[in-house]
């Protein structure tokens, strides 16, 4: 194909401004019909808007007006005999671009290139048109865009070159206009530069068959247009079996004969050959709609969102699909995705306003349902929503205004009146409501809203039976017991009824189980009739959906508090308070239940924190008072007991605590000293109150501020409670005032506590430079060398200190297992039979023997080590799984799932043996079993991939070749890399029957594998495929990815 070898594009520049560059709307852009100065060019004047169109729609910051929209404009104002809408006077362009509500318009001609003066003349005597004609030129396009805001051009475009070389001018004039308004043509998708079809002799043919379906609807031959149509669409293909825009046109002349088969494959095949095509798409999802079937729909306009994210539309569309499945929250979202968008279809800031007022977010449905009225007055569902949303949100003079002024402009409706009434009902104008109720039931009688509404007027008027009555017919008249549950049993409530008002409750959940409105209004009604025990299932479920629900939590606590599960109680009231700190009434809840265990410690600590909080009533400090009696703190509780009388001289409890106290303090105790203090703290720490411990130490530390031994008391304390930065703190003060072994340890252990390894590993040092024979340093310094790949060091520290411990088995086992780490295998296995004989260490040892024979690959004497390790330690899981990895290469593959299963019963948290059973199923095509066991692993860690691609593995075997692509595909999300994931993916697409796919991920298999030698077969065999040359022996393909697994991975 011929082609000029350059593309002259010049332009002149002006920012367009913020307001369209910046805003998070979508810039609308109508374009124009270009205006042709040359005979034959009429084919690039017709195809170069329609082609941009498409370009646009493909870019995010960017929406078009469609084209059927613009014509039916300019008929009304470009005169027959005018040479086109590109010539109009910059003014009526401006209005036309007020009418279509755009920002931006686009216009401009095509020309010869032998009459470049008029594209001069076009763009204003402008100098960006060169004087000499490059050579092999042919045509030019002018263009120009204008800013309907301010009603001045912004920028000026010339392109010139061959017409075979259309669509690059196109692409230069689309790639001007995306750059003068700020957009990044690198980040532009696939379609928006590049030629849709390398052959001008399809374009045409499809342009020719475009303009006879546009034709059409001007026309009564609408058949004989059709079938022209369609005979020129099937030569365009002819042509280019891959113009996906020939394929679209098929589709909607098909559609228009009724042959939707035939439509529906036209647009999947287009869809296929362009995947960023909305169009063909966004059919698929009409016809599904037209089918009834909104499940289709969405799937389609999911398609559609995939190819343009930005696509309001569909945004929109999809918000519809969701509210007619009654999934109001999904619509909203959709909704509010679709008008940041664009907001200028009333209909839309309609809908999404209606959703909102269903969801109680009344402040975001007026803005909607505002913008909605001012855009389209006298719209009567538009007026009607908004006073709904603005007397359900409280705001009843805006609610009035706007009935006002529905009233003034001539909106009439009984959907008005409903919401008059409504309005009434909420400024308690009873007779006003009353009025407006009975108007519309005069005009619709049995409209149900309006009884509903009768009923809830009826319960406000304290009229309950009258409500009950109304309510009951709605019933038996259809309407779900779903809908009116709650008002219903607050008119049961309100007439005495609570047991039908807790029974129509019941009714309900059991339709709708996890309702938590329902779940709290139950729970409410049992508690307020002392039916404890009843509302807590209830209360437990609703805590089940939210954890963090407070009144659930405090009610849930409250109800076994009084039918005595205390400690529950207290488990729950704890749970609140670290979640809500600032609901002091807890903290008295708590003293008294701990109080009535007997738990008198935390009981005064509550009522202290009670206090603190500010609810010191005088209940609150006879408690107090009570609990520091009970401790024997005679002086704490006389204290307390004079602040409650202070507080209320009538409270007995304190009037007779306060006497008893006169018999039991004899003299003042005197203030411990600092030692004192320092062995409270160790008797709090001995009785499991760390917190009590680190007052008394801190205490201690106050009144003898440098006794390092209390700092590394205090610094234990904060580190048993997670407080790292305390605990280091306190250590370090103990180092400054004596540096001692015990510090250097404790900052050794808090080190690796943090997470810093190498500072613990200098701590760990430094104790053994002040006291070689610290073995418990020696032993941690040696675990982190040796997990930090540091055999040697290992090595060495554990000789050191096996001089001083020559019997110890933990320190020879140790050292064992560092020359096992570095390969000495002779070495270890000496010491492990070393350590047969010590006690407590006879299991190790026969594992690290059995670890050893392993190594030299003697299976049999690593079985019979790991069998004399359970004999010696039954309850250690360790040699039961090493004795099932023997047991699988001895290919006693029973047994071995019997020491593994024993091995989970021993140690049931263990991820890696549930991946082990898993594996060995697998291998003995056990396949329900070792699927159960892969989801066992992935409900306790998702991140495992090594269960997600053995369920894939599982899923091929078992012809399951859906669930492999998923289960493959949620490996490489979370490593891309994965290379037996990229290649079960594509042996799944192979086994669908969707090659494309495959092919796509041959090729990243290919493109990660680069050029190893060790894939060369591999490499060869799928290289083959990837070039169509199908493998004769497909078995012989398959062993090929069976050797590549096997460099890939490991069981």
């Amino acid at each position: 194909m011929k082609r000029l070898p350059q593309i002259l594009l010049i332009c002149m520049l002006l920012l367009v401004s913020a307001a369209h560059s910046g805003a998070q709307q979508q810039a609308s852009v109508a374009i124009f019909p270009f205006g042709s100065l040359s005979s034959g060019d009429r084919w690039i004047t017709t195809g170069l808007p329609r082609d941009l169109v498409e370009k646009l729609i493909r870019t995010p910051e960017l929406r078009p007006v469609p084209l059927d929209r613009i014509d039916e404009q300019l008929a009304a104002v470009v005169p027959k005999k005018s040479k086109g809408p590109a010539w109009l006077a910059p003014s009526v362009q401006r209005k036309v671009g007020q009418w279509l509500e755009a920002d931006l318009i686009l216009t401009g001609a095509v020309g010869a290139s032998n009459s470049r003066g008029s594209a001069r003349d076009f763009l204003g005597g402008l100098s960006i048109v060169p004087s000499v004609t490059p050579e092999g030129s042919e045509v030019w396009i002018a263009a120009q865009l204008i800013d309907v805001h301010r009603g001045v051009a912004v920028s000026w475009a010339f392109a010139e070159g061959s017409r075979e070389g259309f669509f690059e001018l196109q692409a230069a004039i689309y790639l001007q206009i995306i750059s003068d308004l700020g957009i990044d043509p690198g980040t532009m998708p696939r379609g928006t530069v590049g030629r849709p079809t390398e052959f001008s002799a399809a374009y045409k043919t499809t342009l020719e068959a475009e303009d006879l379906l546009l034709e059409e609807r001007e026309t009564k031959h609408h058949e004989k247009q059709w079938r022209r149509a369609i005979k020129k669409l099937e030569k365009s293909l002819k042509i280019d079996p891959s113009y996906a825009k020939t394929y679209t046109l098929l589709g909607r002349a098909y559609q228009r004969q009724g042959q939707l088969d035939g439509a529906l494959a036209a647009f999947g095949q287009s869809s296929a050959l362009d995947p960023n095509y909305v169009e063909p798409r966004m059919a698929i999802a009409d016809f599904a709609k037209m089918a009834g079937d909104t499940p289709a729909e969405m799937r389609a306009l999911d398609s559609v969102l995939e190819a343009a994210s930005w696509d309001d539309t569909a945004l929109d569309r999809m918000g519809q699909a969701h509210e007619r499945l009654g999934q109001t929250e999904r619509a909203a979202h959709y909704y509010d995705r679709a008008i940041r968008l664009s907001d200028g279809e009333p209909d839309r800031l309609y809908r999404a306003g209606s959703v909102k007022v269903s969801l109680g977010e009344f402040d975001k449905a007026i803005e909607y349902l505002d913008r909605a009225v001012a855009r389209l007055p006298g719209e009567s569902p538009y007026h009607v929503m908004l006073t709904r949303a603005y007397t359900r949100a409280g705001y009843l003079d805006q609610a009035q205004a706007t009935l006002q002024t529905a009233v003034n402009i001539g909106v009439e409706s009984t959907d008005l009146w409903l919401a008059a009434g409504e309005l009434a009902l909420e400024k308690k104008d009873y007779a006003a409501a009353e009025s407006a109720f009975a108007h519309v039931l005069e005009l619709q009688p049995g409209r149900m809203d309006a009884r509903l509404m009768v009923a809830r007027l009826r319960v406000l008027r304290g009229d309950h039976h009258a409500a009950i009555e109304a309510y009951n017919a709605a019933i038996a008249d259809g309407i779900p017991l779903e809908d009116i549950v709650e008002p219903l049993a607050k008119a049961f409530a309100g007439a005495g009824e609570k047991d039908k008002a807790e029974e129509l409750y019941r009714k309900a959940l059991s339709n709708q189980p996890d309702n938590v409105d329902w779940l709290l209004a139950r729970s409410r009604i049992l508690i307020e009739s002392m039916r404890h025990a009843e509302a807590i299932p209830p209360l437990r479920r609703l805590r089940e959906l939210h954890l963090d629900h407070l009144d659930a939590t405090e009610w849930l606590a409250g109800a076994y508090a009084v039918v005595g599960n205390d400690a529950e109680a207290i488990r729950l009231y704890r749970a609140l308070l670290v979640s809500s700190p600032e609901l002091s009434h807890v903290y008295v809840r708590l003293g008294e239940l701990n109080y009535r265990v007997r738990n008198f410690e935390s009981a005064r600590n509550a009522y202290e924190d009670a206090i603190s909080a500010g609810l010191g009533t005088s209940d609150v400090y006879a408690g107090l008072g009570l609990s520091e009696e009970e401790l024997r703190r005679y002086r704490s509780a006389r204290t307390a007991y004079q602040n409650a009388l202070d507080r209320d001289r009538t409270n007995a409890i304190a009037r007779a605590g306060l006497q008893r106290m006169r018999s039991k303090i004899r003299t003042p105790r005197r203030e411990p000293s600092a030692a004192e203090w320092a062995q409270r703290g160790h008797n709090r720490m001995d009785s499991g109150d760390i917190e009590g411990a680190i007052n008394a130490f801190e205490r201690s530390i106050a009144k003898r501020g440098n006794n390092a031994r209390v700092l590394n008391d205090l610094g234990l304390a904060y580190a048993m409670i997670g407080d790292t930065g305390r605990a280091r703190i306190a250590f370090e003060k103990a180092e400054q005032a004596d540096p001692s072994t015990e510090t250097a340890y404790n900052l050794g252990r808090l080190s690796f506590q943090e997470g810093k390894p190498s500072e613990a590993m200098l701590n760990y040092q430094i104790v053994l430079q002040r006291d070689a024979t610290f073995l418990t340093a020696a032993l941690n310094l040696s675990a982190l060398q040796a997990s930090a790949g540091d055999a040697g060091s290992a090595i060495q520290t554990l000789s050191d200190i096996r001089e001083h411990y020559p019997e110890s088995g933990a320190v020879t086992i140790s050292l064992a297992n560092a020359y096992f780490q570095s390969g000495e295998l002779d070495r270890a296995a000496r010491l492990y039979r070393e350590a047969t004989g010590i006690a407590n260490a006879a299991a190790d040892a026969h594992i690290g023997l059995g670890n050893v024979s392993l190594c030299q690959g003697d299976t049999t004497s690593a079985a019979d080590h790991y069998q004399q390790a359970i004999a010696s330690a039954p309850d250690n899981p360790d040699a039961r799984v090493n004795l099932g990895t023997v047991l699988i290469q001895q290919g006693r593959y029973d047994e071995a799932v019997l020491e593994f299963q024993r091995a989970l019963e021993l140690n049931p948290s263990d991820l890696a043996l549930y991946l082990n059973l898993a594996v060995l199923y697998y291998h003995t095509e056990q396949y329900p079993e070792s699927l159960e066991y892969c989801r066992a692993v992935i409900e306790q860690d998702a991140s495992v991939v090594e269960a997600q691609r053995l369920i894939g593995d599982i899923a091929m075997a078992t012809e399951e070749y859906q669930l492999a692509v998923d289960a493959y595909g949620a490996v490489l999300l979370q490593d891309s890399g994965d290379l037996s994931a990229i290649l079960g993916v594509a042996e799944a697409y192979v086994a669908l029957e969707q090659p494309e796919m495959a092919r796509d991920y041959w090729q990243q298999w290919l493109d990660l594998i680069g050029e190893d030698p060790a894939y060369e077969s591999q490499t060869s065999a799928i290289s083959r495929r990837l070039n169509g040359e199908e493998n004769a022996a497909a078995t012989w393909f398959y062993e090929q990815i069976k050797e590549l697994r096997s460099l890939t991975e490991s069981l």
